[in-house]
């Protein structure tokens, strides 16, 4: 009577990344935002990681976080542009 709901949560989840080439293709997203919007924090230690479907940006500090908090629609835009679809983008 009931459907299997598992079978259909996973057909609707997609991984983020697949393989190295995913990752390579991450972090060329979050240079070629930090060269463009945010040239400042260039130099700066950013730690780029995925889980699940999720990419978690490790800043090296609050302020840092805080500033790219508000550039977070040309973050989304650029990883949009690289057809990088997160369900959530987690900065720290």
């Amino acid at each position: 009577m009931f459907r299997n709901i598992d079978g259909a949560i996973e057909r609707k989840r997609k991984d983020l990344i697949k393989g190295g080439e995913g990752e390579d293709k991450l972090n060329r997203a979050f240079t070629r935002f930090l060269d463009e919007y945010f040239p400042e924090g260039k130099n700066l230690d950013f730690q780029v990681s995925v889980s699940g479907s999720s990419i978690i940006i490790k800043s090296p500090n609050k302020t840092v976080a805080n500033e790219l908090i508000l550039k977070m629609t040309d973050l989304s835009r650029v990883f949009k542009e690289e057809r990088i679809n997160p369900s959530q983008i987690v900065i720290r």
